[in-house]
C-alpha cells in the first residue's frame, strides 16, 4: 500500500482558520444523499465582528443547489467574481429571474417571453464574460421581427445592468452601447373630436364605462382608473373633479407611477353628467355593473370585455392605451396649453408627450395648413 508523505511542518492554526473562513465566506454545497444537498453561506461581518451562517436543504440536482447558493449569497449581500464564469442562462435563472418577478405582471410576462424565445437560444450556453458588444449586435440584429429584437435587447440590457450596478459582474458590454435599432414607430389609432363623441355614447352601459371615460376625457392610465373609488370623485357646478393617488395592480393597490402622477383632473359636459348618473359607493369600476360584488378591478380585466363590447355594439375599438393618446391629441388640436395637458397625464417631462402622446391627426393638420395659407395668402 502506497504511503502518503506528510508535510514535516503541518499548517499553522492561523493558516487553517484562514482557509476555513475563505471557504465558509464563499459558501458550500454538501451532498447529503441522492437528490438532497445542504447549501450554506456565511454573511459579511457585523459591527461586532461576528458572522451569521445560513444553511438550507435543497432537493434536486447539484445545479439546483448551486443556484440556491447564488441566491443566498445575494440575500446575504455578498459579491463574487464567480458570476463572470457562469453561463447566461444560469445567471438569469439564479440572479435576474427573481428580480423580474418583482415587476408588474404584464412587464414580467414580456421580459420572460423575450428571454425564452430569443435570449435563451442565442446566449444561454455562453459565459457572461464572453458576451461582447459585437456579439450582442451580431446575434440580436439577426432576429427578423423588430419588436422581438428590441424586447430581447432591453431584457438583456436590464440583466447586465443589474449585475453591474450590484457589483456582481466585472464587465458590462452594454456600457459600450451596442447598436440595435428600435422598432419603427407606427402611428397610433386615435379618435378625433367627432369620433370621440360617438365612441363615448356607444360605451353607455358598459361595465367599465366610468373607467374608460376617464381614460379618454381626463388622460388617466388604466391602472389609475381601475383604482378609483367614488369617494375620489366630487361633483361641483357641472364638473367632475377626480383625485388620483393610487393604482390597481395584480396584487392589490399601489402608489402612483411617479410623484407627478398623484394629481387632480377635471372633466365637464357629457362625461361629468354621465359620471354623476352612475355614481355609487365603493370601487368606481365595480359599482357600474349590476350584481357586482364590489371588488377591486384588475387592469387586464378591462381589455377583453371592452373589445367584446365594441364588437357587439358596433363601436369603434380603440386600445385602452390609445385612449390617453386620444385625450392628448384632441386637447392639442383644440389649442390647450401643452403643459396643462402634460400635467393632466401625470408626466414629469413635456418631451414625453411630444414623443408618444401628441399625434398630428387630420383636423389638426388641416388647421395648420389653413393657418399657413392665411398667413401668406395676402402676400401672393
Amino acid at each position: 500500500m502506497r504511503r502518503i508523505k506528510q508535510s514535516a511542518t503541518p499548517p499553522t492554526r492561523a493558516r487553517r482558520r484562514r482557509y476555513k473562513m475563505t471557504r465558509s465566506h464563499f459558501g458550500a454545497v454538501q451532498r447529503l444523499d441522492k437528490g438532497r444537498y445542504r447549501v450554506s453561506v456565511e454573511g459579511p461581518k457585523s459591527a461586532d465582528g461576528r458572522r451569521t451562517r445560513r444553511s438550507k436543504v435543497v432537493r434536486g440536482t447539484r445545479e439546483d443547489a448551486e443556484v440556491e447558493l447564488a441566491k443566498m449569497r445575494l440575500d446575504a449581500g455578498l459579491d463574487s467574481e464567480q458570476f463572470d464564469s457562469w453561463t447566461f442562462s444560469r445567471y438569469w435563472e439564479a440572479v435576474y429571474a427573481p428580480i423580474v418577478e418583482t415587476k408588474g405582471k404584464d412587464t414580467a410576462r414580456g421580459i420572460n417571453g423575450a428571454y425564452r424565445r430569443n435570449l435563451l437560444p442565442l446566449f444561454g450556453e455562453m459565459r457572461m464574460d464572453a458576451i461582447s458588444k459585437r456579439l450582442i449586435e451580431t446575434k440580436l440584429n439577426a432576429i427578423p421581427n423588430e419588436s422581438a429584437r428590441w424586447a430581447a435587447f432591453k431584457a438583456m440590457r436590464q440583466a447586465f445592468n443589474y449585475g453591474w450596478d450590484n457589483e456582481l459582474l466585472s464587465a458590462n458590454p452594454f456600457l459600450k452601447k451596442p447598436k440595435v435599432p428600435q422598432p419603427r414607430k407606427v402611428e397610433q389609432d386615435t379618435l378625433d373630436s367627432k369620433s370621440l363623441a360617438e365612441w363615448a355614447i356607444g360605451m353607455r352601459g358598459y361595465r367599465y364605462e366610468a373607467a374608460l371615460l376617464l381614460m379618454a376625457f381626463c388622460g388617466l392610465r388604466r391602472e389609475e382608473a381601475c383604482a378609483l373609488r367614488w369617494e375620489d370623485v366630487s361633483f361641483e357646478d357641472g364638473y367632475a373633479i377626480v383625485r388620483i393617488d393610487k393604482t390597481s395592480k395584480d396584487d392589490g393597490l399601489s402608489e402612483t407611477k411617479t410623484e407627478r402622477s398623484t394629481r387632480t383632473v377635471v372633466c365637464a359636459g357629457y362625461v361629468a353628467e354621465r359620471l354623476s348618473e352612475i355614481a355609487g359607493d365603493g370601487w368606481l369600476c365595480a359599482s357600474v355593473a349590476e350584481g357586482s360584488e364590489g371588488k377591486l378591478v384588475k387592469p387586464h380585466w378591462v381589455y377583453a370585455s371592452y373589445k367584446k363590447w365594441c364588437k357587439a355594439h358596433d363601436v369603434r375599438y380603440i386600445p385602452p392605451r390609445n385612449l390617453r393618446t386620444t385625450y392628448a391629441t384632441v386637447q392639442q388640436a383644440n389649442e390647450v396649453d401643452s403643459l396643462v395637458v402634460s400635467r393632466a397625464l401625470g408626466h414629469t417631462k413635456l418631451s414625453t408627450d411630444y414623443a408618444h402622446y401628441f399625434m398630428a391627426n387630420k383636423p389638426a393638420q388641416i388647421a395648420a395648413a389653413q393657418a399657413l395659407a392665411d398667413a401668406v395668402g395676402d402676400k401672393m
